[in-house]
């Protein structure tokens, strides 16, 4: 019996942490609710996501480079998105993937 708990409470454990990630899908619905991106943008951020995803959310990488990367992929949604949109963007990155905060120490 004790090893039948241990083994649910250790399966219990990993799927809650899987869950943690999210994925670029998921992101862009979010996304698309706070924003009114045409489809042009829509697909084009949905790129960037994609594109800068694994960097930020799966590699295990130095302060530095994730506040690089971060900065790119907002530079780039910048770059396809209105000043309104972008202002908008900003303000719902915060809800949406708070995890992504600048990095400093």
């Amino acid at each position: 019996m004790k090893k039948f708990t241990l083994l649910l409470f250790l399966l219990s454990v990993f799927a809650l942490s899987a869950q943690d990630l999210v994925s670029p899908k998921k992101l862009m619905t979010q996304y698309e609710n706070k924003l009114n991106l045409t489809k042009d943008q829509a697909i084009k951020f949905s790129n960037i996501l994609e594109e800068y995803y694994d960097d930020l959310y799966k590699k295990e990488i130095d302060d530095k480079t994730f506040n690089k990367l971060n900065k790119l992929r907002d530079l780039e949604f910048y770059k396809i998105m209105t000043k309104e949109q972008f202002s908008i963007y900003k303000k719902a990155k915060k809800e949406i993937e708070p995890q992504l905060k600048f990095r400093f120490k």
